[in-house]
Formats: C-alpha cells, sequence, structure tokens
C-alpha cells in the first residue's frame, strides 16, 4: 500500500519512534517522509507562478468577498449594474459529519464559496452547494432549457407556487425576460455586477494556469515511479473550486485542538484545526487537487513574530488509519504555509490513501482556492435537464392504457416510464429543491444564476407532480376496470415509501438548533412549496395506495372467481362455497395491498407489513 525502500523505511522507524508529527525543523526525518511516504504532496512557493495567481485571486477576492448592504435588481437589460448591490458571495455551510442515522448539524467555522462550471454542483457533508459559474451555459445546455420551456408551454396551464418574499417577486420579475428570451446572455454580467462576473472570470483563468502547473508536477512527481505511466494519471481538468476564507485563533477562540499535535508535548501542543482531519469526496478517482493559498498576517505584527510556530498555518497530512498495518507506524507530516502565497498538490492517489487538516496560524485571515474534478452525472444542472426531457418525452396519457397494445414490450416500457419518472420528482424535491431552500434566502439572493435554473426547476417539477397525480386518479379508479396493472399500484406505494423515508430525515434536520441561531436571511425558507411533504401525509398516501391496490387486487380476483363460476355453471359443476372445510368464514387476504417485492419477502415480516396497511 505504502511503497519504499527497506532502508528508507528502518530510517524512518527508527527517526520517528515515540513521534506523531514531522515538521519542517526536524531536518532529515522530515525530507524522508516528504520523499518517500508523502511523494505525491508537492507544493510551490515564491515565482512567477504563484505572484501572478496572487494578483488574480486576490483582485477576484477584493470584490466577491466584499459585503454590501442590501439586495439589488437586474438593469435595463436584464443585467445588473455596479451600483447594485449583493452579499459577500463567502458564507459558513451548515454540514453533518456523522452518518445519515445519527447526523448532528453544525456550522463550518469556516467561510466557503463555490465557482466552476455552469450547471456545476458539490455535494459534501450532507450538504449540496451550488457554483457560482465561471462562464455562459453552453450551447447544448441552452438548446435543452428551450426545449424543455416549450413543452412546458404546451401544457395546460398550472398555478404558480406562492411567492413568500417580496425580495423573490423582485427578482423573479428580473429574471423574466430570460426565462422567455430567444437570445441567451452572452456574459456572466446577466447574473452578477460586472465587477463580480469579472472576479469569476478571473478565478475561471487562475484555474486554467494551475491545470497546466499539475500536468507538469504529475509528470515530475509520479510518471515513471512504481510502474505508473502517463496513460494511467487521474485527471487535472479541473471543474470547480471551492474557495475558503479561514480565520486565525486570535479571532476563532472556538477552533478544535488537533487530535494528533495536541497529543504530545512541546510548541505544537496548542495547534487548533480550522478544518479537521478528512479526505476530499465526490470527486473523480486519482484525480488531482490543486490548492493555491494566501494568508496577510497583520501588519504591526514583527518579522520574527511572523515566522514562530504558532503564528504559521499549516496544512497536515497523514495515513488514513484504516489502510496502514496494525505494526506500521507512520507520522503524520506538517507543511509550513508561507505567508506570501504559494500552490501545493495533492496528486494521484494521494487523496485515497491519506487523510489532510488545516492548521490554524495565530494571526492573519488564510484565503485557500481547492480546484478539483468533480463527478459529474446527477451532481450537474445538465443531467438534470436530460432527465426532465427523457422522462416527458415517454408517453403519459392514461386515457389511452385501455388500447390495445401496439408493441410487445409496450406495457414493459410505461411501466419502466413510469417509475423513472417518479424517480425524478423524489430526486428533484429531495437533492436539488430541498438543498436549495435550506440554504436559505442569502443563498438565493447571492447566485442568481441558480435563481433562474430552479424557475425552471420548480415548473418542470409542477408539471411532474400534474401527470403523477394523473396516475394517482387512474389507479384510485381501478384502472378504468382493466386488468394486469398491479405493476402501476407498487411503483406508486414505493414512491411513496421513499418519501416517508425523506421527508422524515428532512423534518429531523430542520429542527437542529444551528438553524435558529443563525440570522433570519440565512434560515431555511419553504417558498413555492408544491405539496405537503410532511412525514406524516406522506404516510397517508402511501397508505391510500395500498387499499387502493388491494381494492384492485381484489376486483380482479372477483372477476376471475365470476369467470371461474360462470365456466363451471356452463359446464353443470357446482358453485364453489366461501367457507373453508371447518364451515368457518375465511378472513379476507390483505396481502394485495403489498408490492410484489413484499410480498416475496413476506415471512417474518408480516407484522410490519399490515401496519403499513
Amino acid at each position: 500500500m505504502f511503497q519504499v525502500s527497506k532502508s528508507t523505511g528502518r530510517l524512518i522507524e527508527a527517526m520517528s519512534k515515540n513521534r506523531e508529527y514531522a515538521t519542517s525543523s526536524d531536518g532529515e526525518l522530515f525530507n524522508a517522509l516528504n520523499q518517500d511516504y508523502y511523494e505525491k504532496f508537492a507544493s510551490v512557493y515564491g515565482n512567477e507562478e504563484t505572484e501572478a495567481l496572487n494578483r488574480a485571486f486576490l483582485g477576484a477576492f477584493s470584490v466577491i468577498d466584499k459585503d454590501y448592504d442590501g439586495g439589488w435588481v437586474g438593469g435595463s437589460e436584464g443585467g445588473a449594474s455596479d451600483s447594485a448591490c449583493i452579499d459577500s458571495l463567502f458564507h459558513p455551510d451548515i454540514v453533518s459529519a456523522g452518518k445519515s442515522d445519527s447526523r448532528a448539524w453544525s456550522k463550518t467555522f469556516v467561510s466557503r464559496t463555490l465557482v466552476g462550471d455552469p450547471g456545476t454542483t458539490y455535494k459534501y457533508l450532507g450538504l449540496r452547494i451550488f457554483a457560482h459559474p465561471w462562464s455562459v451555459d453552453d450551447a447544448e445546455t441552452m438548446e435543452k432549457e428551450k426545449l424543455l420551456r416549450a413543452l412546458l408551454a404546451a401544457s395546460p396551464p398550472l398555478s404558480s407556487p406562492p411567492i413568500e418574499h417580496e425580495w423573490l417577486e423582485e427578482i423573479k420579475a428580473s429574471t423574466s425576460p430570460f426565462i422567455t428570451a430567444t437570445s441567451p446572455p452572452l456574459s456572466t454580467s446577466f447574473y452578477y455586477p460586472p465587477s463580480t462576473a469579472s472576479a469569476l472570470t478571473s478565478i475561471k483563468g487562475a484555474n486554467s494556469a494551475l491545470v497546466s502547473s499539475s500536468k507538469q508536477q504529475l509528470k515530475k512527481k509520479v510518471v515513471g515511479k512504481h510502474g505508473i505511466t502517463k496513460d494511467m494519471l487521474g485527471s487535472s481538468k479541473f471543474t470547480l473550486t471551492l474557495i475558503n476564507r479561514m480565520e486565525p485563533t486570535a479571532v476563532r477562540r472556538d477552533l478544535k485542538p488537533d487530535s494528533t499535535t495536541s497529543t504530545v508535548s512541546g510548541k505544537m501542543a496548542d495547534s487548533k484545526t480550522s478544518v479537521s482531519w478528512h479526505t476530499d469526496s465526490g470527486l473523480v478517482d486519482y484525480s488531482t487537487i490543486a490548492i493555491w493559498h494566501h494568508h496577510m498576517p497583520p501588519e504591526n505584527l514583527s518579522k520574527k513574530a511572523r515566522g514562530e510556530v504558532s503564528n504559521l498555518w499549516r496544512v497536515a497530512l497523514r495515513p488514513i488509519p484504516s489502510l496502514l498495518p496494525s505494526n506500521a507506524k507512520i507520522p503524520a507530516l506538517l507543511v509550513p504555509l508561507p505567508a506570501n502565497g504559494g500552490i501545493y498538490y495533492m496528486l494521484d492517489d494521494l487523496n485515497h490513501k491519506f487523510e489532510h487538516a488545516v492548521l490554524a496560524g495565530g494571526d492573519g485571515t488564510r484565503y485557500s482556492s481547492t480546484h478539483r474534478v468533480a463527478r459529474g452525472g446527477k451532481g450537474t444542472y445538465q443531467f438534470l435537464l436530460n432527465e426532465l426531457l427523457a422522462v416527458l418525452s415517454c408517453e403519459h396519457d392514461f386515457a389511452t392504457f385501455n388500447a390495445p397494445k401496439e408493441k410487445k414490450n409496450d406495457e414493459t416500457r410505461r411501466v419502466k416510464g413510469l417509475r423513472r419518472l417518479l424517480s425524478l420528482i423524489n430526486e428533484i424535491e429531495f437533492e436539488w429543491i430541498r438543498q436549495w431552500r435550506v440554504q436559505g434566502e442569502g443563498n438565493a439572493k447571492r447566485n442568481r444564476y441558480w435563481l433562474t435554473k430552479f424557475a425552471l426547476i420548480t415548473s418542470a417539477q409542477n408539471f411532474l407532480l400534474r401527470i403523477r397525480d394523473e396516475m394517482k386518479t387512474w389507479l384510485m379508479n381501478g384502472c378504468n376496470g382493466r386488468e394486469g396493472f398491479e405493476d402501476y399500484y407498487d411503483i406508486l406505494i414505493e414512491h411513496w415509501e421513499s418519501r416517508v423515508k425523506s421527508a422524515g430525515g428532512w423534518k429531523k434536520r430542520l429542527e437542529e438548533r444551528v438553524y435558529s441561531s443563525l440570522p433570519s436571511i440565512e434560515q431555511p425558507v419553504s417558498w413555492g412549496s408544491s405539496e405537503d411533504l410532511s412525514t406524516d401525509a406522506a404516510e397517508k398516501k402511501s397508505k391510500k395506495a395500498r387499499k387502493w391496490r388491494l381494492g384492485y387486487v381484489d376486483g380482479s380476483m372477483r372477476n376471475e372467481k365470476k369467470r371461474e363460476r360462470s365456466g363451471a355453471e356452463d359446464g353443470g359443476g357446482k358453485k364453489k362455497s366461501k367457507k373453508d372445510k371447518k364451515g368457518k368464514k375465511k378472513k379476507k387476504d390483505k396481502s394485495g395491498g403489498l408490492t410484489k417485492k413484499e410480498q416475496k419477502g413476506l415471512g417474518g415480516n408480516w407484522a410490519l407489513l399490515k401496519g403499513k396497511m
């Protein structure tokens, strides 16, 4: 797992006895660890590249991390003027590091913003955050949006979701020209004041520079080592950057002691973590992570004081404990971060084998821009558009379901299409709309790009719900007397069961105290809610669907028995009794309210399953 020569391993083992960590002051031990165990960690400081990045990032942050007063509205052509106002794009997140069934939500010590390719999101610790775009949507995305709007416009009108905040009315009015526009925006100035749009574009330029330098580091530090060829390298085509603003211990007195360095005596024992031990999640396997960082100590701090350990910001790395043999011990590596900016890289599989943390300095706010290759798929707006178009292109006219099948696989295709539709409804509700609303009014004000996207997403969701309600009515009426539709009831029951579970998790999440401690503008909001999604409401709908299924199955069985009796009478047979051999009246079979999947696993779960009906 950790490949080093035997001689180097023995040297490190001898020097690291009773050592939890190694710093640059440890000389030979630090160098040996850096060159062998931590060889895929690289850093660059004090050259033309870092100076250029300093100018680009600090110039951008002077705009996007500047607090303004009040809200802002669009200009005469849909854009926003520099005189308009927005909040800083940086803010703390409410996240949970616990398991899904026992999560405790808390506010991060770090303030963050996400910038990246249009339509990108990043989910970490239970929270999905939505990227500010550093460029406009591509032509394909715009064309698909146009097609989706056309599909929605051709459908019967739906009642608009309620608007609960005056600012939302203003912003919705300012975005309406774009939602119906035939010509798309040509720059991000449509969504942001020009100075902010320019800052986001500058970050994209810096990202391109880091893509190039990461390739050089991979060639230098990884290719040719341990049999790794150029074709085996992970990606360094960064799609987003998670930008952090971190306060020093002089400002944040509530930072927690580091679990590694605080267990030993000496100068490092008072180390506090600004970002605790973790690996970065949601990324393409073996992709590189590039981090630009900069911090500025107060001007009144002496040169000697700036160099003291207690004032330095440091990045720490250590092997993931579960990957180490039981008898192995590799000290953590603590790397000091110069105040005047620099870059460090976590190359290839380093993020798979090592955890990292950031130890806070005593003075000076630190910025870091962490460039990553995020996984695509469900986490992008483009994927959601594709799913919506695919689902809406399927046949959902229940009036035609009584017609004879034109093709052998018509029924299978319809079942798959409806299952996909109901799955998409839940995906949009709990992984998109809820994740957007839980971040509050302030988040929506800061991110007008996504506000326009959610105007379209919400309209599409309402359209999907209308299709589902038509299906629900059709099933409630027994499929107009047609038999063989048990699968449709099963799909609806599974849909509501999934909603019960998800709604319960969100109910518990929103009851956490941390949300009530936030400023009102940052607290979760519920505007535009399409339906009652309380746990009780979802459970009631699930039970109703089960009763409809039971009634449908009973009706089908009665029809079958009628046919049997009719056949028996035609053949001179006797009518079968409704009583069993002992003369007792048979109990009504309730298993018809269970899905086919539940019936297969009936066994000892019968008491539990009966409670659902």
